[in-house]
């Protein structure tokens, strides 16, 4: 059975070069294009956040979005004994669809070499995260206990500041 309750959730998209000297402005420009193309046609809130340094190699966005998040049986019934992974699977489950969208994105791009890599970063705390990860209720659950596993001490609440961030790789320019 899955419940489903209206949220509203900001979170920072951040798309950097996965080597900052070794960087491709090209493809972090074309990933950041898709990427918020595709969220504003999907009704998400994208705004352009100042990096503080000019002509920096960093994208950075606030997303916001309502929706009604359907929650499935599984982390309902876990929400009701460990609260700290109720609070990661909220945060993962808002996540998910702008982690999906990044890994979609990778596979618009005309040249594929290497894949980006994304990360979710609550407070001070980060875990690398495949699409996999967050395909559904249950792999989301499994990556909360896995983030409790790797941070045990970390204090987790549902309005802790996350950031999603995607490390784009330096792309092999074909000569025509």
């Amino acid at each position: 059975m899955e419940q489903e309750f209206p949220q509203s959730y900001s979170m920072t998209l951040a798309i950097i070069p996965e080597n900052e000297r070794d960087s491709d402005p090209a493809a972090i420009s074309a990933v950041g294009r898709i990427v918020v193309e595709d969220l504003l046609s999907e009704g998400y809130t994208v705004k352009p956040i100042a990096a503080g340094q000019k002509g920096g190699l960093e994208l950075l966005f606030q997303i916001v979005t309502t929706t009604l998040q359907t929650v499935g049986t599984e982390i309902l019934a876990q929400k009701d004994v460990i609260g700290i992974l109720s609070d990661l699977c909220t945060i993962f489950g808002a996540a998910s669809p702008l982690v999906l969208r990044l890994f979609r994105t990778q596979k618009k791009q005309p040249t594929k070499e290497q894949e980006i890599k994304v990360s979710i970063r609550i407070d001070e705390t980060e875990i690398e995260v495949s699409s996999s990860d967050v395909a559904n209720d249950e792999r989301i659950f499994h990556l909360a206990e896995r983030f409790l596993a790797e941070h045990p001490a970390a204090n987790i609440i549902p309005r802790s500041t996350v950031k999603v961030q995607a490390r784009v790789p330096k792309q092999k320019h074909h000569r025509r």
